[in-house]
């Protein structure tokens, strides 16, 4: 990751925090923080595809961030992920963006849907 994905990652972070502390679900963070890092993997399938993925999972955040505690939950998430990144240690961001993905697909509104079955590893893909 660049400087500058680094930096937009950390203003969405800061973003999350501020709409949380608003009392907002912190949806909108959350989304740039996505975004962020589809850009920072580097695999232009993925920037291209980021569209399609935002719409599938809005739905999901909207229900993963509807009360404070699961959204500051999501923030801590993100920070881990962001601060293994930064660090440069992509082994330890890819377990911090499974665990985070595994949080998504083990959730109470989802359990025996379609998407609840599916593995964290066919959501996401983080390339070395």
């Amino acid at each position: 990751a660049t400087e500058e994905h680094l930096a937009k990652m950390e203003e969405s972070l800061k973003l999350q925090e501020q709409e949380l502390e608003q009392g907002s679900t912190g949806v909108d963070a959350d989304v740039a923080f996505h975004e962020a890092l589809f850009e920072a993997a580097g695999n232009k399938v993925l920037q291209g595809f980021s569209e399609i993925m935002k719409e599938f999972f809005i739905g999901l955040r909207q229900m993963r961030l509807a009360s404070r505690e699961r959204g500051l939950s999501s923030l801590a998430e993100h920070e881990a992920i962001y601060d293994a990144i930064s660090k440069g240690d992509v082994d330890r961001a890819r377990e911090e963006m499974r665990k985070h993905l595994h949080h998504y697909m083990t959730m109470e509104d989802i359990q025996g849907t379609d998407i609840s079955r599916r593995k964290p590893t066919e959501f996401a893909t983080i390339s070395r």
